[in-house]
């Protein structure tokens, strides 16, 4: 049975949040970050990690309150314990990130065919304590292979222990939450998975401590028709080290 891992760190840096890949990445993983950073952060696309190589820009959202991004990469297999420098013109801000990494066995193996997003994140101006992330695209490979639907949560306010997943979905709750410590001016992100041969779904809400302006999204990775009957689950993994 597979199990990608989930790494997750907060911190406070100047234009920038540094993030720690996972210690061990074999060649043909999945590598996908998702980041939350205070404030209209103005983050920059193509993000480069500490082997030179750049990552595909699946998604940047910059706006008020808290920006958000989502980043992939097919790994090469020389990126464990390496960094990640996402750059951004917010100044001095804090931020939470969560590292998902797929085992090259266990995904479809192409990013542009098999990781499908949607075209924008959900932004929730007003705020709520029950966060509703969007239903996922429909996505192209039906229902002959297993999915890994990943439905990620960035905030500008944070909690001591991580939000509660959707009904379906599960969270790690050591390494799939992401924040600064910090009781104002913050950016944190939490991402949940679940596993079906649905072909698309509808994850249904977080709760939180208290109500916060949101930003939320719903991707789906194709997985392969030799893991359906075991099925694919996420591996705990120790967290990301941020360098401020």
């Amino acid at each position: 049975m597979a199990t990608p891992v989930f790494n997750g760190t907060g911190g406070s840096d100047t234009n920038q949040a540094v993030v720690t890949l996972p210690t061990t990445v074999a060649a043909g993983d999945l590598l996908m970050v998702f980041v939350g950073i205070d404030s209209n952060a103005g983050i920059a696309s193509s993000p480069t990690d500490s082997t030179s190589d750049a990552w595909t820009t699946e998604l940047i959202d910059n706006g008020a309150n808290a920006s958000a991004a989502v980043f992939c990469k097919t790994a090469d297999g020389d990126e464990g314990a390496g960094l990640l420098t996402i750059v951004h013109t917010g100044g001095v801000e804090s931020f939470g990130a969560v590292c998902v990494k797929i085992p090259a066995a266990e995904w479809g193996g192409t990013i542009g065919t098999d990781v499908d997003l949607p075209t924008a994140w959900t932004y929730d101006s007003a705020g709520t304590a029950n966060p509703d992330p969007p239903t996922s695209d429909t996505h192209s490979w039906g229902t002959g292979a297993p999915t890994v639907y990943l439905t990620a949560l960035v905030m500008n306010t944070a909690q001591t222990a991580a939000p509660t997943a959707p009904s379906t979905y599960t969270i790690d709750s050591t390494n799939g939450y992401a924040q600064n410590g910090a009781t104002t001016g913050v950016g944190s992100c939490a991402v949940a998975w679940k596993e079906a041969t649905s072909t698309a779904d509808d994850p249904g809400t977080w709760t939180c401590d208290t109500s916060t302006i949101n930003r939320t999204i719903t991707v789906a990775v194709k997985g392969v028709a030799a893991a359906a009957s075991g099925g694919i689950r996420p591996l705990v993994g120790s967290g990301n080290g941020l360098v401020g």
